[in-house]
């Protein structure tokens, strides 16, 4: 169960953080890099991450029932919020890498791949 514990709380972090710097661009353009304003990349990372995200939790509840996909959401909270407290240059580096990692994961879910 650790590995899905850090999975969800990954993936919580990951779509909050991508979805923090959509709001941060919009709200204030100057404080994010230029290539996540000039192009459509980040909405577009955005937009998968978190319907992988969803789509896990939606794994969580079939395979496991509804007390884990609570469990599971909770988890992905608190990924949230982990994720909120690391540096903004980090960050910046989580949403480059984010996509290759939601697609590992919800490969690892539906049992695609082991890790």
């Amino acid at each position: 169960m650790t590995f899905y514990f850090f999975s969800y709380a990954l993936l919580g972090g990951l779509a909050a953080n991508n979805s923090w710097w959509v709001r941060r661009g919009n709200q204030f353009p100057s404080s994010v890099p230029i290539w996540m304003l000039n192009t459509k990349n980040l909405i577009v990372i955005t937009a998968i991450c978190n319907v992988i995200s969803l789509l896990a939790l939606g794994t969580s509840w079939v395979n496991f029932g509804f007390v884990w996909f609570l469990a599971a959401v909770g988890e992905a909270f608190l990924g949230a919020f982990l994720i909120g407290l690391l540096p903004h240059t980090l960050r910046i580096l989580l949403v480059i890498i984010s996509l290759p990692i939601c697609v590992l994961l919800i490969g690892a879910f539906w049992g695609f791949w082991y890790i």
